[in-house]
């Protein structure tokens, strides 16, 4: 279950009650939209979180934007230490995978592989590309 860092702002205690129950239950959470929000890095200590997920905005910096690529390198060392993956959205472009790559983030989303697609046509999907996907 993804969790934005805006639903975690007008009632945090609550939402970590909530998350806790949840991940008791097994069910896998990830922090969407990472570092576009105004959540406290504390929370990251607080939440059960399994995954975060860098925002776009920061991926489509790469290449463009020192800053977008300090940002999404501090994310990737961030999970990694707290024992979470990192999952990049938004990545359109063969140099925004290599970057992400380099630096040990191989859980990657978006339009580079696949727009998005209907549940039933997903297993079409990596049938039909199964030699693409071994190679990346």
């Amino acid at each position: 279950m993804e969790v934005t860092e805006s639903a975690l702002l007008s009632e945090p205690e609550n939402a970590i009650n909530t998350m806790n129950a949840m991940s008791d239950l097994g069910v896998i959470l990830a922090l969407d939209d990472f570092g576009t929000g105004f959540s406290s890095l504390s929370y990251l200590k607080r939440l059960p979180l399994d995954i975060i997920k860098i925002d776009r905005s920061f991926i489509s910096g790469i290449g463009i934007e020192k800053t977008d690529e300090a940002i999404v390198d501090a994310t990737i060392v961030l999970a990694e230490r707290l024992n979470m993956h990192c999952i990049a959205e938004g990545v359109e472009t063969k140099e925004q995978l290599n970057y992400l790559v380099q630096r040990n983030c191989h859980y990657i989303q978006g339009y580079l592989y696949s727009k998005p697609l209907p549940a039933k046509a997903i297993a079409d999907y990596l049938r039909a590309n199964a030699f693409e996907l071994e190679e990346n």
